[in-house]
């Protein structure tokens, strides 16, 4: 090879090309692997899963509707951001926020520098670096009161929308009823209570003493003096009342002077039938007491006669006797002697349950004196 003589220049040979444009050059072909992306599962499309050291923590991403200022609304692009800062939040939480504690705790959720939380003579700096922190301050101030501001208006618009867009389907469901008689009366009502569903789009009408006793008869539900109370339902659609029916219907029967002890009560434990049985089981199993002895005609026919033979028990009396008072609650129950017995019977269990031991006393010195007139009577 030709050496090459000194003070001579020489261009490089690799990376270096005269008048050739290297981006025109053909590249080599690489070969790219296709990733086929599986089909997202519906159900936990929604889902994301944050994958830690130790722990794994699953939340739901928001996708629904936000708060945000309409496009038309002419307004500086910090304020934009101030206001959909908040979009996170719930409009209850940010309207609670707005009421109690006004801007202040709004700059606090927003995630922003809150510029009402920065003390004057915090930095010692010259005037001019203060002054220039005194404008940025009261810069932020201005925009979120205009974000307070705007947050009032749309909450006062989304609040009247709400009620008209209730009252409109208020009014569809009224104007689609499903029944126009009572269905035990099979007569217009006189007192019409209307009972909406806003799901289906429907409304029902009763009249106000049907459906007063329909509830009361599912919240009073027994067996054999054991309560076993039910949540009222709707007497055509056999579905379960909600918070919203509940509290319209007991203000039509209130308007119809209509009142209930034990629907007051219930509504008194907030529509909550666990909560009403436990605070209210002392009523609930005197009123299981009262149906056992007035509904339950063959039910309370054996707790009367086991009761009768219970009280004849210490007295010397002929067993034949004993069995034809039985059988003549049997033939003639209306016979005023087996009535004492029945008001005693139901007297005694009442007062058990109340723990009044001057009304036990009362009544085991008066079943003792009917059970000696057994042997006059029969």
């Amino acid at each position: 090879m030709a050496s090459i003589p000194e003070n001579t220049f020489q261009l490089p040979t690799t990376g270096f090309h005269i008048g050739v444009n290297r981006n025109k050059c053909k590249k080599a072909k690489r070969k790219y692997s296709i990733i086929k992306k599986k089909p997202l599962n519906p159900v936990n499309s929604k889902k994301v899963l944050c994958d830690i050291e130790e722990h794994g923590y699953i939340f739901e991403v928001y996708e629904g509707p936000r708060w945000f200022i309409p496009w038309g609304k002419k307004v500086s692009p910090n304020v934009r951001s101030k206001f959909e800062s908040l979009s996170t939040y719930s409009r209850d939480e940010v309207f609670k926020q707005i009421k109690y504690n006004s801007v202040h705790n709004m700059c606090n959720i927003s995630g922003f520098p809150n510029p009402y939380n920065i003390k004057a003579g915090e930095y010692k700096s010259s005037p001019a670096v203060n002054a220039i922190f005194k404008k940025i301050k009261t810069r932020e101030k201005n925009e979120w009161n205009q974000v307070y501001s705007l947050y009032k208006l749309v909450f006062r618009f989304a609040t009247m929308f709400n009620k008209i867009r209730h009252m409109a389907k208020v009014y569809r469901s009224m104007k689609n009823r499903v029944n126009t008689e009572d269905p035990v009366t099979l007569e217009v009502p006189k007192k019409p209570v209307y009972v909406l569903n806003l799901k289906r789009k429907c409304s029902y009408v009763y009249e106000a003493n049907t459906i007063r006793r329909a509830m009361e008869n599912r919240l009073l539900t027994c067996y054999w003096m054991f309560n076993e109370p039910k949540q009222p339902t709707n007497i055509l659609s056999n579905e379960e009342f909600v918070m919203g029916q509940y509290i319209s219907v007991l203000r039509q029967l209130k308007e119809y002077g209509e009142f209930s002890v034990t629907l007051q009560l219930f509504r008194n434990a907030n529509f909550d039938l666990s909560v009403f049985e436990k605070r209210n089981k002392q009523y609930l199993k005197l009123k299981a007491i009262e149906r056992h002895f007035k509904d339950e005609t063959s039910a309370s026919k054996i707790t009367i006669i086991e009761f009768i033979k219970v009280m004849s028990l210490g007295i010397d009396l002929d067993k034949n006797k004993i069995d034809r008072c039985i059988q003549t609650y049997d033939f003639y129950k209306k016979y005023t002697y087996i009535q004492s017995w029945i008001r005693l019977t139901e007297k005694y269990y009442i007062s058990k349950e109340l723990n009044d031991i001057d009304a036990l006393d009362e009544v085991y010195t008066k079943a003792y004196s009917m059970a000696m007139r057994i042997d006059s009577i029969y």
